[in-house]
């Protein structure tokens, strides 16, 4: 797939990422919810939302850069950390086990 008509595709799995998380805002801050659990429904929920189909495209790395920082966006709202905190993107999601 052309890079060209990645950018409607991207948007669209980005937004339909933070439909899921806000979707599931309850169980984001539910205090009786552990973290690993949440981990998992946002590999499970989000995660896969945004990433599911796409091994077919072929991204730019400004394309992909901006998938990871999506994915990092939802996810320090859901670990509740600030974002300036996760300004390499990359050794955050490998900490998790994404």
């Amino acid at each position: 797939v052309l890079c060209a008509l990645n950018k409607p595709e991207i948007n669209m799995r980005i937004s339909s990422a933070w439909n899921v998380w806000f979707s599931l805002s309850a169980l984001w801050h539910h205090k009786l919810v552990s973290l690993s659990i949440r981990i998992m429904i946002f590999r499970a929920t989000v995660y896969n939302t945004v990433l599911a189909g796409l091994e077919s495209f072929v991204l730019s790395s400004s394309e992909s850069d901006r998938i990871k920082f999506s994915q990092i966006r939802i996810l320090s709202n859901i670990v509740r950390v600030n974002r300036k905190f996760l300004i390499d993107y990359d050794q955050p999601i490998q900490s998790i086990n994404l």
